[in-house]
């Protein structure tokens, strides 16, 4: 086991690994979550991300750049996967682009097991991938998805060997009755994005509720649908209208009071009114005292 302990000055000054955006919101040494209730889109979406991220093309609004990517599926049978995969691909596969089906190997393909791992991460560092796509957490792992202790200990270990050598990973998951991310909130400590896909009249709604390098405005209500000539085609972006966001290489971060997510200024807003009320009864009580005290 290697390891050092560096003082403040000799951390500051020592090389660390520079990330490479592989779209505006994702770079190669980080790890997403993408979540929504069945059926509404969570291998589409990420179908799309992928194959615009290996081909270098624009995904929706944000442009990216064009990497290598494993798309390792545990659910799909091959025949589906296979019209989906058209779907974005046209007449054109890109080289870029691998999979590792769950029915092309003679094994349960859990991504807790060390042989498995053994060889996802031999084939990323061999063929230079930056990006796994996990589809998804509940079909490709064997552990109890709702236990904390599980994920951390079979699972995250493996996420961050993969983030050390530079290979962004998102996990694909699904929601519970209420909506929200299924299993343990755990699961957001290691994670740089979390993105929820949710229904909407117009199509489907793309939800930051979490982006810790935030590169993207988290109140930005877009919305895409899926067409079967287009793949993912965006439909709207309330703040920004449709253009594509800025070149990666010019991407700046956000200033501190833009980290606050919409739902946190919410209640911040709410706590501060609910203060100026305490003051203010209070000093109606006060006077209501100090004139009766008079009389």
């Amino acid at each position: 086991m290697n390891y050092k302990i560096l003082n403040a000055d000799e951390f500051l000054t020592s090389k660390t690994i520079q990330p490479e955006w592989l779209i505006n919101w994702l770079a190669n040494n980080h790890a997403a979550m993408i979540y929504s209730k069945t059926g509404v889109g969570k291998t589409n979406f990420c179908l799309g991300l992928a194959t615009a991220i290996s081909t270098g093309k624009p995904f929706l609004k944000w442009n990216t750049k064009e990497s290598k990517c494993l798309y390792v599926d545990g659910e799909m049978q091959a025949d589906a996967m296979k019209k989906r995969m058209k779907t974005f691909f046209k007449n054109d596969s890109p080289k870029n682009f691998y999979l590792f089906s769950h029915e092309n190997i003679d094994k349960a393909l859990y991504i807790e097991d060390e042989l498995i791992q053994e060889i996802i991460l031999k084939f990323c560092k061999e063929n230079k991938i930056e990006l796994v796509v996990l589809d998804n957490l509940s079909t490709l792992s064997n552990s109890n998805r709702n236990s904390a202790k599980a994920f951390m200990n079979n699972i995250a270990p493996f996420i961050k060997t993969l983030r050390k050598n530079k290979i962004a990973v998102i996990l694909i998951h699904h929601s519970n009755k209420s909506g929200k991310q299924a299993g343990s909130y755990a699961n957001d400590l290691m994670l740089d994005v979390v993105i929820q896909l949710e229904k909407h009249k117009n199509g489907i709604e793309i939800i930051f509720s979490k982006s810790r390098h935030l590169t993207i405005n988290p109140a930005e209500n877009i919305i895409y649908e899926v067409s079967k000539e287009e793949g993912l085609k965006l439909i709207t972006n309330e703040f920004n209208g449709n253009e594509i966001e800025k070149d990666l290489s010019v991407i700046e971060l956000p200033k501190e009071e833009s980290l606050v997510l919409p739902a946190q200024k919410q209640s911040y807003i709410g706590s501060a009114v609910k203060i100026v009320a305490s003051i203010f009864f209070v000093f109606i009580g006060f006077l209501a005292y100090m004139i009766g005290s008079n009389k």
